[in-house]
């Protein structure tokens, strides 16, 4: 884990005069989550330190707000940004100061770079001749870019915002003043990944087993009985079922009973004649002929 310190002198301007508090807030660029200390100013001090512990190695941004109330209350009088990394084991000091001559500008060189449709929190400061950084009024610095023919935009608060790879050149100024701070951002396309493989379901097949089976019976002279039996797919198991038919006549003639068919495993072929009274008995799609008396 690793800290930070924020050191405060208030010492020498008007901006000191005014302000009776400042709110530090310690933001971690790549989950947003934030933290934050209060500290009013002391009568008998004119340096005062914040000092955020435990915190996970990564890339953070440092902001602080002054205002007119104690307790961070009140109006905001002068503020200030920067962007830090925090390594294990050490303390990251940041000097500030609220005076009032400006002797920089400075646009810390962003830790990630930015890619084609993506937003981005800019930081920039002003420095004194000690290299503190500087507590200016609310909206002194002022953010602008240059396309160069690329789609890029920033907002007041220093989000850059990119709609394209390019180049180009992200400006901060201090109004009232000649100065001014320049950063050059080369912009680059995401990195594509790689899809995930596809998986493929087998299908599994549906049997239909059809049997039509046609019978006419003529009671009297003439009988003939035909039955078709008609197997689509694959059967494991055999189909059971009884048919019985009977018919009795005065004077029979020769009846014939034909049966074709698979059903599961079984394969049969009956012929029979009967005269006077004919029962046939079908099991299992195989059909067996009686002759009666």
């Amino acid at each position: 884990m690793g800290s930070v310190q924020a050191a405060m002198d208030w010492t020498g301007t008007r901006a000191a005069d005014q302000a009776q508090s400042v709110t530090f807030t310690l933001t971690n660029v790549g989950t947003q989550e934030a933290v934050k200390q209060i500290m009013n100013k002391a009568a008998s001090q004119a340096q005062q330190s914040a000092v955020f512990t435990g915190l996970p190695a990564g890339n953070f941004i440092l902001t602080a707000k002054g205002f007119d109330q104690t307790n961070g209350m009140g109006n905001e009088v002068s503020e200030v940004a920067t962007s830090l990394t925090v390594t294990p084991g050490s303390m990251k000091t940041v000097a500030m100061a609220m005076v009032a001559q400006i002797k920089d500008l400075v646009i810390p060189t962003p830790p990630t770079p930015p890619t084609a449709g993506s937003t981005m929190q800019m930081t920039g400061f002003a420095e004194d001749s000690m290299g503190r950084l500087v507590m200016l009024p609310p909206n002194t610095l002022q953010w602008s870019v240059a396309q160069n023919g690329f789609g890029a935009t920033i907002q007041p608060n220093g989000v850059l915002v990119t709609s394209a790879a390019g180049t180009i050149t992200v400006t901060l100024a201090a109004s009232g003043t000649s100065q001014r701070a320049t950063v050059t951002l080369n912009i680059s396309n995401p990195s594509s990944t790689g899809g995930s493989a596809g998986t493929t379901a087998g299908t599994t097949g549906t049997t239909t087993a059809t049997t039509t089976g046609t019978s006419t019976t003529t009671s009297g002279t003439t009988t003939t009985g035909t039955t078709t039996a008609t197997t689509t797919g694959t059967s494991t198991s055999g189909t059971t079922g009884t048919t019985t038919s009977t018919t009795t006549g005065t004077t029979g003639t020769s009846g014939t009973t034909t049966t074709t068919g698979t059903t599961g495993a079984t394969t049969g072929v009956t012929t029979g004649t009967s005269t006077g009274t004919t029962t046939a008995v079908t099991t299992g799609g195989v059909t067996a002929g009686s002759t009666g008396g």
